[in-house]
């Protein structure tokens, strides 16, 4: 009889392990975006993969303002996001803390811009393009008076700059030291209130006081933005028709060659050739290849500074009472615990041979450094820098401008 009952519970038990298998089985097929954790020749190597059949791509801006900054895990939690990356570079520690360095635009409206060449990944409807872009914006009257627009969305900055909602709902008529018209493509200009300058669904156009004429002339009309442009390799297709542009540096990859070379340009030597934690995107047909690459600093406790040290127990969930009753040595084998190098960055020319070897047709370098972050089933996923210094090895996620967000499509 028992050896009956033995029979009878391993066929219980092989029934249940196949029915396990099978739910696990199910469960990966509706996987629709694939993370990968590698260690390859000393770099440590964080891949999403997936394809835009299945996916959307979203580009977000920290708080939905172009001003501030906001951690990847809350844009992409906040957006109810798959997964994630950090995207573009942005202004810090000055007045204009969190606004895109180059040029972002997020579904039709333009958040950071200032005329010049970039490396650009720009999509819309499910077309995306990998590129280098030359633009210039004008603002124009329907009799073709137009002037060159020299930023969006940045203070006090030199010469014609636009202000739109993502900068807020108004702006302050003291803000620059300029005059101010506010123009819109299906409204008339309008006089600004005391102290406040309601932007709407246009533009606040700032424009210097010295430039008597050009007041003159742009007053009283109504205004639309004109957009001059050159592609390098999309050259039949309008930027116009892309409703998001993300400016990185350089393009790494185009038509599956190597090309970073051709646009490194005026970027530090450091930055190019150093090892340096990196974040990038890549093309394959319609599948995309997400990749952060993690860079661990080794400080000496020795050279940290006495506000490093709060900053780094804070950020390893220290409360203050424990930080300050805690003893020297304590603190010590906390400090240095983790401060070991565990993977190193790569240079650009490392990065690119790396994305060689994945097929990439075309790819991108994105914002780097302490903002390599990246995002999935909930959590970040890789081994930040930190906020401070890449110097201090400290291990505290960076607030970023904006993020690359994924979300599954649910038709």
């Amino acid at each position: 009889m028992y050896k009956y009952l033995a029979y009878l519970l391993i066929i219980l038990f092989s029934y249940s392990a196949i029915a396990e298998s099978q739910i696990d089985l199910d469960d990966d097929e509706t996987k629709t975006i694939f993370y990968k954790n590698m260690l390859i020749d000393g770099h440590r190597i964080h891949l999403l993969s997936f394809n835009t059949s299945d996916n959307e791509i979203r580009i977000v801006k920290a708080h939905n303002i172009v001003n501030g900054r906001e951690k990847l895990d809350s844009i992409a939690k906040r957006n109810y996001a798959d997964a994630a990356i950090n995207a573009s570079f942005f202004e810090m520690n000055n007045e204009n803390d969190g606004a895109p360095a180059d040029i972002l635009k997020i579904d039709g409206k333009w958040v950071g811009y200032e005329p010049g060449k970039y490396s650009i990944i720009a999509w819309n409807d499910g077309n995306f393009i990998f590129d280098i872009l030359n633009i210039e914006l004008k603002l124009c009257s329907l009799q073709n008076d137009c002037v060159k627009i020299d930023h969006i969305n940045k203070k006090d900055m030199v010469g014609v700059t636009l202000f739109n909602d993502f900068y807020g709902k108004y702006v302050l008529e003291s803000l620059p030291k300029y005059p101010h018209i506010v123009t819109d493509i299906q409204k008339q200009p309008v006089l600004p209130n005391d102290g406040e300058i309601p932007i709407g669904d246009g533009f606040v156009a700032m424009i210097p006081k010295t430039n008597k004429d050009l007041i003159k002339k742009m007053w009283g009309d109504y205004k639309i933005i004109k957009t001059e442009f050159n592609l390098k390799y999309n050259t039949n297709l309008n930027i116009d028709k892309f409703d998001n542009i993300v400016s990185g540096a350089p393009l790494l990859i185009a038509e599956g060659k190597p090309v970073a070379s051709k646009y490194v340009g005026d970027l530090p030597k450091n930055f190019v050739n150093h090892h340096h934690a990196r974040t990038a995107i890549c093309k394959i047909d319609n599948t995309f290849n997400l990749i952060v690459i993690d860079n661990d600093y080794s400080n000496s406790f020795y050279k940290m500074t006495i506000n490093d040290v709060y900053e780094t127990l804070k950020s390893k969930g220290y409360s203050r009472d424990w930080i300050y009753k805690a003893q020297y040595s304590e603190i010590q084998k906390v400090i240095t615990k983790d401060n070991k190098i565990t993977s190193k960055g790569m240079s650009l020319k490392e990065l690119t041979d790396y994305l060689l070897t994945l097929k990439c047709d075309w790819a991108i370098n994105l914002d780097g450094g302490g903002s390599s972050s990246m995002y999935y089933e909930g959590k970040i996923v890789n081994n930040p820098t930190g906020d401070k210094d890449e110097g201090n090895g400290i291990k505290a996620l960076r607030r970023i401008s904006d993020a690359i967000i994924i979300k599954k499509k649910w038709y």
